[in-house]
């Protein structure tokens, strides 16, 4: 069967500024697919499936434009002060060796990106799950040919490891985001959760207050239930409702972390490939730069090397991300069945509530808490400095690997 095509575009219309020196280029990319009859049924009668994936494969060559974009008005200036027509030949292949190296990465940003977009539509719909894995996105550019997905990783060594190079940039920078999603979504699951506490916290104040003193009989206790449940509707349906989201949002911590350790773990594999590439011209002072960026890579990832564990590393930290997750759900649960238990006038509710203010203590959850401190410190800390560091690598990656092929 022929390749479908899906999306075809130019890249150039992403790219605000026209150069006053030299005429703009056009960087055309096409998307193809060539999927099973299953699949490509489904796409055909599913024009929201086509949407998705062509909404996500523009977001990321928009973010090529992007990118260009300020090269380009710097050229354009530096070709109209050159002072010789060598000087601005090298002005120009310099800036459209650049521009090859963005839309290669963009190629296998939009590769992950469409990846993602199946995936996602493959665990909500089970007649796209059993072709999960069987769907080739093949990424064409007018300049750069197929873009870098498994063949160009194969091929790396033909190319003195630039390819493969590209690819491991590519997997920083996705790497990046994914950290950017995983700190908003715990500062989101925090906010939720402190919340929650709160409503909880009243809860229980209010009903020790109407209690009697001492042990409360069971007489009491009904009537004391009863009137909360008259009395605090507002807040009790705000606890139902902040108990699904902080659920909602704990899962996404926990799978986010999960995803940004598996991406780390493939990240460490490239470059140990990589390094394994370059060992021919070790000697190469270029290719020596390369390898140097490669090592502090891994350092900030894995940490020092066993035996010199002076700091760990991002994968070191990300595990108590995870925790602080699976905690906060079993906090959680007890609120959730709490909240159940007090609105069937079940005297048990309070005890529910004591188990889960057990845990929650341990969570920062206090309405003044620091939100922070204790278990999540560590790897809130090195998932920011994560963030910063990532995406400048990945910058000195490309572009020592771009001297490389020069």
């Amino acid at each position: 069967m022929p390749d479908i095509v899906i999306f075809d575009w130019d890249v150039a219309k992403a790219i605000e500024y026209n150069p006053k020196n030299f005429r703009k280029s056009s960087y055309p990319v096409k998307v193809a697919i060539d999927p099973p009859p299953e699949i490509l049924r489904s796409i055909s009668n599913d024009p929201l499936l086509h949407q998705r994936i062509v909404d996500a494969v523009r977001t990321e060559f928009n973010k090529v434009g992007g990118r260009i974009d300020p090269k380009l008005r710097l050229a354009d200036q530096q070709v109209g002060s050159a002072r010789t027509t060598q000087a601005k030949s090298d002005v120009l292949t310099q800036f459209t060796q650049f521009a090859k190296m963005e839309l290669a990465l963009g190629q296998r940003m939009a590769e992950l990106a469409t990846k993602t977009v199946w995936e996602s539509l493959a665990d909500q719909r089970k007649e796209y799950g059993k072709y999960k894995f069987q769907v080739t996105w093949k990424i064409f550019s007018g300049t750069l040919g197929l873009g870098l997905g498994a063949a160009g990783l194969a091929g790396a060594a033909a190319t003195g490891g630039v390819s493969l190079a590209m690819g491991i940039v590519a997997l920083v920078r996705s790497a990046v985001d994914l950290a950017k999603t995983l700190n908003n979504a715990k500062m989101e699951a925090e906010s939720v959760g402190k919340r929650l506490h709160a409503i909880l916290n009243t809860l229980r104040g209010r009903y020790k207050a109407a209690s009697t003193k001492g042990v409360v009989s069971r007489e009491v206790g009904a009537s004391v239930i009863n009137s909360l449940l008259q009395t605090e509707v507002s807040n009790i349906s705000k606890a139902k409702s902040d108990s699904d989201l902080w659920k909602n949002k704990l899962f996404g911590v926990r799978d986010t972390a999960h995803k940004l350790s598996a991406q780390l773990h493939q990240i460490l594999e490239k470059s140990e490939q990589l390094d394994k590439e370059l060992l021919s011209r070790v000697g190469d002072p270029k290719v020596a730069k390369v390898m140097a960026v490669l090592d502090k890579l891994r350092k900030q990832i894995a940490g020092d090397p066993p035996g010199a564990k002076t700091r760990p590393g991002l994968l070191d930290t990300i595990p108590e991300t995870h925790l602080r997750a699976e905690k906060g759900l079993s906090a959680q649960k007890l609120a959730e069945q709490g909240i159940r238990e007090l609105q069937a006038k079940s005297a048990a509710w309070t005890e529910t509530f004591d188990k889960y203010f057990g845990i929650a203590v341990n969570l920062g959850l206090a309405a003044y808490g620091d939100v922070s401190s204790g278990i999540g410190a560590a790897a809130e800390k090195s998932v920011e400095a994560w963030i910063s560091f990532g995406m400048a690598t990945a910058n000195d990656l490309a572009s020592t690997a771009n001297d490389v092929a020069h």
